[in-house]
């Protein structure tokens, strides 16, 4: 699995940093502590690859570096593997997968309206928003 963090100042993209990364199991099981990020093309992304363990919840944190300022510094989020990550869903893998995706589509309106009013691009988060329309 990877994880990918941006990191960004109200100018452009920070491209030069040596971001680390702590990711946790959501019972508290430390996964990786200050563990380096590697740079990924441009636009400020960095990744980290781990081994993931299936139907698993992860919380990560990435810190681009004492240098910047405490609003730029820390990138955060969390995911939950409900499916194989080495094949195909299982019916009961397969039924998570819908159930949460019903729960995130309206997380995903309201983000996309939000988006529109600040002008905010969400293809450049990687964000398919016509899939969201429906």
């Amino acid at each position: 699995m990877t994880l990918v963090a941006q990191f960004r100042d109200d100018s452009s993209h920070l491209n030069a940093l040596s971001p680390t990364v702590n990711l946790w199991e959501a019972d508290g099981t430390v996964i990786a502590t200050g563990a380096a990020m590697t740079f990924f093309g441009s636009d400020g992304l960095y990744t980290y690859t781990f081994s993931g363990t299936d139907n698993t919840q992860y919380i990560w944190i990435a810190d681009g570096g004492a240098s910047l300022d405490f609003q730029y510094r820390f990138a955060a989020n969390s995911f939950i593997t409900p499916y194989s990550v080495s094949g195909a869903l299982t019916p009961a893998q397969d039924t998570a997968l819908s159930t949460i995706y019903k729960l995130i589509r309206p997380i995903f309106v309201g983000l996309m309206r939000i988006a529109a009013r600040f002008n905010i691009d969400m293809s450049r988060l990687g964000i398919n928003i016509e899939e969201y329309k429906n």
